[in-house]
């Protein structure tokens, strides 16, 4: 386009998903991590074993926070459909002992 003006000159462009949502879904991300972190007090501070049930999306922000990595490291783990997932120990350190099963 030498010598002529490009189709946007002079006109200010904003990205929706940075001004917007993407701010909105960190913001999201970090309430589902905290809510989650309060479920996983409770449950490790219950006298025996715990059954959790939720929605995908959150039990693995739950996976995530329980090995205590940030929420939004749950994109890295598959969940199927009803899936039964097991969280444990290995001494003193938290384990996934079963996913997505």
């Amino acid at each position: 386009m030498s010598g002529s003006a490009a189709p946007l000159d002079g006109v200010l462009v904003v990205s929706i998903e940075q001004a917007v949502s993407a701010p909105y879904c960190t913001r999201l991300l970090a309430d589902a991590g905290a809510r989650v972190d309060r479920v996983i007090e409770r449950a490790v501070a219950a006298d025996g074993d715990v059954a959790l049930f939720a929605h995908g999306h959150i039990l693995r922000v739950l996976g995530a926070r329980w090995l205590e990595l940030p929420a939004a490291h749950g994109a890295n783990l598959l969940l199927d459909t009803a899936a039964v997932c097991e969280l444990g120990y290995e001494r003193e350190t938290r384990v996934l002992a079963h996913w997505n099963t």
